[in-house]
């Protein structure tokens, strides 16, 4: 027997679409033989799902499967031929399905679709012209889309969709043509947060339920804190940052300025702890650190200085065991 694509074995026979929990099954080899069609992030849509894939006659497209050879079918060839039409990952939101979707006249832009072919259907174009506006970053936050974007008139900024479905900006955190450098989209206690900068190098967090953005906390005046590796875990929005004091170690935010601070400074000093690996595991935050003694090894986290710790020094000494991933 040929090798089939083992994802789509795996997420499509698993989906809540199909029922009852079953064996894995194959559902349709999309590429005959050894070859792939590399199907990626499954949208469960009720009855069916909605994702990513190719055939080897298109490029990647979004494709739908009710759990059988025969309903899984090609929704559109958003750009005909070989060339990929869906550049990302579609993102299920609202009951439908969002993804940057490429065509020669408009280039990358937001499409949505609600699992049929005839409602698979650009949302605008932000961004006139073959460039497009380069939607990235979807995520949902309890039913709002949000995306990063740019237009002719901001650089690449954080948007939304008003109440008439359309493309809006959030907020202009860096007005004019250069942008705010917006990433990490998180969803957090039915808001989004971000970081993103308003001035040359002044990178902090920034929040929006979609209708009021604002920045949660200057960390690092003038400077920037840098906020980075955005886990949700036991309540709490988890990040790394640098207050120009004590380098870059474990921050968290409940979402207000005065909610947002220090966890522990477990390297003291202005080296900072090198906070890495940020991975919820039960409402226990689990990460890497360096305290300066034990080099790089496993730490956890309940959000309180006291229940900061040192896991394991699985290799004692300064270099650490060096871990690379969670």
């Amino acid at each position: 027997m040929q090798p089939h694509s083992p994802f789509l074995v795996l997420a499509l026979a698993s989906s809540a679409a199909f029922g009852a929990a079953q064996d894995p099954y194959q559902v349709a080899d999309l590429v005959p033989g050894i070859g792939s069609g590399s199907p990626s992030r499954v949208v469960d849509m009720g009855p069916f799902v909605v994702f990513r894939a190719r055939d080897g006659v298109h490029g990647f497209e979004l494709w739908r499967s009710d759990g059988n050879e025969a309903g899984t079918v090609l929704l559109l060839d958003v750009w005909p031929g070989p060339d990929d039409g869906v550049w990302i990952d579609p993102v299920g939101s609202g009951g439908l399905v969002y993804f940057r979707g490429a065509q020669p006249a408009t280039g990358g832009e937001l499409w949505r679709s609600d699992g049929t072919t005839a409602g698979t259907v650009l949302v605008a174009d932000v961004w006139p012209g073959a460039g497009g506006s380069l939607p990235d970053e979807l995520t949902d936050v309890g039913g709002r889309l949000f995306f990063t974007a740019q237009d002719p008139m901001h650089g690449v900024e954080v948007w939304t969709l008003d109440g008439s479905g359309q493309p809006v900006p959030t907020v202009d955190v860096f007005p004019g043509t250069q942008g705010s450098a917006p990433r990490e989209l998180t969803p957090f206690a039915g808001e989004l947060y971000w970081t993103a900068m308003d001035a040359p190098g002044n990178l902090e967090l920034w929040r929006s339920d979609g209708l009021v953005a604002s920045k949660v906390r200057e960390i690092h005046p003038g400077t920037g804190s840098v906020p980075a590796h955005m886990t949700v875990s036991g309540g709490a929005l988890f990040f790394s940052a640098n207050d120009g004091l004590r380098g870059t170690e474990l921050w968290k935010t409940d979402g207000t300025a005065g909610g947002t601070v220090l966890v522990a400074d477990i390297r003291p000093g202005p080296e900072g702890s090198s906070i890495d690996h940020l991975t919820d595991v039960d409402g226990t935050l689990f990460f890497v650190a360096d305290d300066g003694v034990s080099g790089q090894e496993l730490w956890k986290s309940d959000g309180t200085p006291g229940g900061t710790a040192l896991v394991t020094d699985f290799i004692p000494g300064a270099p650490g065991s060096q871990i690379n991933s969670i």
